[in-house]
This record gives C-alpha cells, structure tokens and sequence, in this order.
C-alpha cells in the first residue's frame, strides 16, 4: 500500500526511473515502427470466441441430444459429460490461450478437460461422442456455485482450426454450467485468446519525463482542473470520498470538495477539504489570480455549503463559482440554478460552468451552458426557443464577469439555435479583453449565432473588459467543438479543439481524416492562430483514424501548445502512431506543438488513468496530470496501484 503522501520519482534527462521517497473498434490497421526512441510498451488484448457447438450427454439417455439446453451437465451419478467446440480462423498469433465457463451450480470436486475430436454438432449423443484424447489438460478441484472456471489450453489452441474439449466429472457432485444458449450472452462459454503487442508509447523530440508523483490517502480523490503558480508550483482541485488525501491531514469522510498547492518541487504546501452533507460536486476548472487568491467553477446536485451558508439547491446541475485565499480559506461563493416557469409550475434544469478565466484585477470571469433561463447576477438570461424542458433541448451558452469582491459586473448569453451552443474554454490577454472558445449553432431562422451558420460550428469570440463583443470567428463547414484559447504574445489568440467535416481558414481547406460518412466520422484535433484582430493566421490538423479527444489546451510564454486528452486507441497526433493498434480501451495522451503547430513531441499513457489535465509552469514545463485507479504506464514503467482514486501528475521537460 502506498502511503498518504504517495510515490515521488526523480529522473535524469530520459525516462529511466529511480524511486526516492518524499477505444470503439479502430479502423485503421497500421501500425508504428517500434524503435528504442519510441519508448516501446508491451500491452495485451484478448479476443472472447463464443462456442461454436457445446450440448452434454448422458449415459441413462444414450440417444437424446442436449444441444439447445441453456446448461451445461457434468456429473458422475448419473453419468453426464460436457462438450464444447471452438472453429475458428484469423485469431493467429496468440500468446495463451483459456477456456472460461461459469458455473450455475458448483460443485466439491470439478470435472477434468480433455481434448477430444472435433466434427460434430449440437444433435450429439452419449452413443455418437467422440472419446477423450491425452492427459486432461487441467483440473479444477472445488468450484463454487456463481463463480468462473478457468482451463489453461494453451497446450492443445496453438492457432486457427477447430479445437474440441469434453469434461470428463471426477465424482458424484455434479456441475452445471451456463451454455451458449442461455439468454445471459456475458456469461456463455468462452475461448479467451490473449495477444501481446509491442507498441510505441512516445514520438517526436522533448516532453521526457523528469518527474512523476502518485498521490492519494485511503479514499478516493479525483482531481478535476489544474492551474501553475507563478513560481512553478500548481494547484489542484477536484473532489473526494472517504478518506481523503493530497499530502496533508486526513479529509473528513464525508466526502466533499478538495484544494491543494504544491512548491515547485512537487511537495506538498497545503490542502484543504469542504465537505458536503447535502450535494454532490464537480469540479470543471481552476485558476489563480495574480495575488495568488484560488477561483474555482463547477456543478453540483443538491444544496452545497462551503462554510459561508448555503447555495441555492439544484436537484440537477446548479452550477457555482468561488474565491480561496492564497493559503486555501474561503472568501466568497455563489450558487446559480435555471429553469423555466411552466403551466404546471416551475421546471428546474441544467446550468453549468466549463471555464474560469482571471485577469490583472483579479476578476472571476467564467462560461458554460444553461437551459431555460438563468439570472447570474444582472438580469434575466434566456437559452432560447430550444432550451425548454423536453427531451431534444439544446442548451445556451453563457459568459459573465464578477469583480474581485465577488460583484457582478456584467453578464450575457446567447441562444443555442437548432443545435446548441456552449462556452468550453476562457482566457484574458495584456489589455483585460475576454477570449472565449465553444460552440454554436445557427437559428431556424437562420440567423447565426456568433458568427456560427450550421451545427454545432467551433468558435472563437472576443469580448472587450466591459463584455462588449468585438468579433468572433467561428469555423463554418466543421462540426465539434473549441475546448481551449488563450493569448499569445502581441495579444494574437491561440486556439484548439476537436472537430469532424471540413472548414477553410486562412485560404487553406482543412478536413477530418473521415470528413465524407455520414456523421462526419471520428474526431480529428485542430489548433492555430488568430491575429489580435480575429483575422485568420493559420491553422492545422492531426489526427488518424481513431478517435481522439482534446480535453485541455494550455500554452506557455514561448508560444507552444500543449494538449491533453483521450484516444480510443492507437493515435497519430502529428508525430506518428502511438498506442496499441488493437482493442478500444482508452488512453490518455499529451502533446507539444511549435508556435507554427507543427508537431514536436507527443506520449500516451496506458489505462486506467482518466481525467487528463494539462498546464504549464513559467520556464515551459508541462505538468501533465489525471486521476489513476490501479495500474498505468509511462512508457515502459508502471505506475500504481493506485487506493482507489489517486492523483498522479507527470513533470515533462518541455
């Protein structure tokens, strides 16, 4: 077990690690060349072959066939055996091969497996079976009723064919077994072949690892949004259960929000819990004012208190928004909820907040979408005609700005359309103007909406101090979404996101790798640049087949973009494949691109870490984050267990 403070590992210049305490089906077949540079990592994947014939027979009833019973029968009084038959062709290649039944019915002595001959069907009977072959190839012993019985037949399944098996009861305590014709279809019999593939887990040049940190208590703590400290520390918030830790003191057990700061080194500075005895939250993004005071925005579910009274209660998604002090007390928090006034009465709906932005006053500015509508603090605000209460509802989008002392000081939505509008990532530039990145769609009656004139268009909007509008630039002809922006040197404004079809910009079309199926097919990542003006500088795409996710865009004083997200496998994100090229289990990846956008350097990280963050420290570090449950790889090196859900953060040189 790892202790409350976790796992801290110092590396030298590359990804050899010396511990110190303190996806849908893929389309694409290719494969990356696997070299020393790549970081190569061994992964397996299994394919489950369901049985092509299984029936029992019975020595009592020597002419009758069992081949449409839902069971499976071995017993020794009266004599019954199981029979099962695997055909199959293009599975090559395996490493191991098992064979899994579930046991109905269990039994104090287990029945043997043998191989036996192939060719029959499901109409065989005691008198037609074939005999057993060789030694048995396992034995289970005492088996319970409910549980799972594994064979090892690695022995006899060494390729494509057909590859028959009988168990053959040891004693009078019987067994049954669930068939293939049992309606539970997860608990039939299966051949379970297991392949190991030699995969590249990092392309390009940079982004090695010089840190990692595992951290987490007894409980589970899902860290949901990141932010830098102006001395190269972060910032982490998110939410937990149970007994939870960043590092400091034990959280209550109640569960609730959570706060830490850590020194540029990775130690711990602070942490503090709020925990909550009527609502549940999330967490959607975090930052810090140039003072050092914390601002976080999330959802929640019931009626939250931080310690300063409650918030309005939202039976679905309230959203909120709060200000910590640099040493994580709480100065100040407010609480939105939306709806609609109905002939039956007041109908509550969704509100949520994806983004917080700060600037030099230190100002809480943030967006999301709302249904219905909503007051944030200077009126009334409207979603539009399609943000009622039915199921095919969009929702609208909103932005609003409050001053360091949590007054509203102004607020704006704008409809959702035909097919929604959301605001997903904020940023300020040297002059306090607002940049916004998300989506919209046009109205029926044509009309756009911030520029946007089809479905779920991606955009980029700008926002003087006052929240005047000064342009916006949405991608007209693509469909997806604007997840990250930020400011550039010279106020010129970065963006990135995700996005299907095709959109011109700056004289060059862009297109999806599947831009011509039907539904546009699966995303492909975008990234470029504005001029301060919002006219177009430049744009590019990576992407493959799969389908990849950006969840989380930061850039750093040079320039660089640096994204973070999830693949359903292998993933080419400019630098070539990285991932497993079989299976669909998702990966979290990492990338740097030049100030142009071409591709430096790109790693993806092994399951069973979620949530990938991303940020940059002042002198270009990329801290790379997620929330961990069991066991993950970086590069070849794993990391884990994690207790349940813990935190763990990688340091990667930029």
């Amino acid at each position: 077990m790892l202790p409350a403070l976790g796992l801290m590992v110092a590396c030298g210049g590359g990804d050899g690690l010396e511990a110190t305490e303190d996806a849908p089906a893929l389309r694409s077949t290719k494969a990356a060349a696997v070299t020393e540079q790549c970081q190569p990592r061994t992964v397996y994947t299994e394919d489950h072959l369901s049985a092509t014939y299984d029936t029992y027979v019975e020595q009592a009833s020597p002419d009758a066939s069992h081949g449409t019973s839902v069971m499976l029968v071995s017993d020794g009084s009266p004599r019954q055996e199981t029979y099962l038959d695997f055909r199959f062709s293009g599975f090559d290649g395996f490493i191991q091969a098992r064979l899994r039944l579930f046991a109905s019915d269990g039994s104090t002595n287990g029945p043997a497996l043998y191989k036996t001959q192939s060719g029959w069907t499901d109409t065989l009977t005691w008198n037609t079976r074939p005999a057993p072959v060789g030694t048995a190839l396992g034995n289970v012993g005492e088996v319970a009723s409910g549980s799972w019985v594994e064979y090892d037949v690695s022995s006899v399944v060494k390729g494509s064919g057909a590859h028959a098996f009988v168990l053959v009861p040891e004693g009078g305590n019987g067994m049954d077994f669930v068939s293939n014709e049992d309606p539970r279809r997860e608990l039939r019999p299966v051949l379970v072949l297991t392949h190991a593939h030699t995969v590249c887990t990092y392309q390009g040049s940079g982004g090695g690892l010089t840190q990692a940190v595992l951290r987490g208590g007894g409980g589970d703590e899902v860290v949901q949004a990141l932010a830098t400290t102006s001395n190269g520390g972060h910032v982490v918030a998110g939410v937990y259960t149970g007994a939870g830790s960043l590092g400091g003191a034990t959280f209550p057990s109640q569960g609730g929000l959570m706060l830490g700061r850590f020194h540029p080194d990775g130690t711990h500075e602070w942490s503090r819990a709020f925990p909550q005895a009527s609502a549940t939250l999330t967490v959607t993004s975090v930052t810090l004012t140039p003072l050092g005071n914390v601002l976080v925005v999330g959802g929640y579910a019931g009626t939250p208190d931080f310690g300063q009274g409650p918030l309005p209660t939202s039976p679905y998604y309230g959203t909120f928004i709060a200000k910590f002090s640099p040493v994580g007390q709480l100065t100040w928090a407010k609480g939105f909820t939306a709806g609609l006034v109905t002939g039956d009465g007041y109908d509550p709906l969704p509100i949520r907040a994806n983004a917080v932005a700060t600037d030099a006053n230190g100002s809480l500015i943030f967006t999301g979408y709302f249904f219905g509508r909503a007051n944030l603090g200077g009126g009334e605000l409207y979603a539009g005609p399609g943000g009622g209460a039915f199921d095919d509802a969009v929702p609208g989008m909103f932005i609003a700005k409050y001053s360091w002392e949590g007054v509203h000081l102004w607020s704006r939505a704008y409809e959702g359309g035909l097919w929604g509008a959301q605001g997903e990532g904020l940023a300020t530039d040297s002059a306090g103007n607002v940049l916004l990145a998300g989506y919209a769609s046009r109205n029926a009656d044509g009309s756009p909406v911030l520029g946007a004139t089809h479905r779920e268009n991606p955009l980029v909007a700008k926002f003087s101090p006052a929240g005047t509008l000064l342009w916006s630039r949405a991608l007209n002809g693509a469909q997806g979404r604007m997840v990250g922006v930020a400011a550039l040197p010279g106020d010129a404004v970065a963006f990135a996101g995700n996005f299907t079809r095709r959109f011109t910009f700056a004289g060059q079309t862009l297109e999806s790798t599947q831009a011509d199926e039907w539904d546009g097919g699966n995303a492909d990542v975008m990234l470029g640049a504005l001029e301060a003006s919002g006219t177009d500088r430049w744009a590019r795409k990576h992407g493959a087949d799969a389908a990849e996710s950006v969840s989380k865009v930061a850039v750093d004083a040079q320039g660089r973009f640096k994204l973070a997200g999830i693949s359903g496998g292998a993933v080419d994100l400019g630098g070539g494949l990285i991932g497993p090229t079989r299976g669909n289990d998702p990966q979290s990846f990492v990338a740097s691109y030049g100030p142009d956008g071409a591709h430096q350097w790109s790693r993806i990280v092994g399951t069973n870490h979620s949530d990938p963050l991303v940020a940059v420290t002042p002198d270009g570090t990329t801290l790379f984050g997620g929330t961990l449950r069991g066991i993950t790889h970086v590069g070849p090196t794993p990391f884990g267990p994690s207790r349940g859900a813990d935190l763990l953060l990688l340091k990667l040189a930029p």
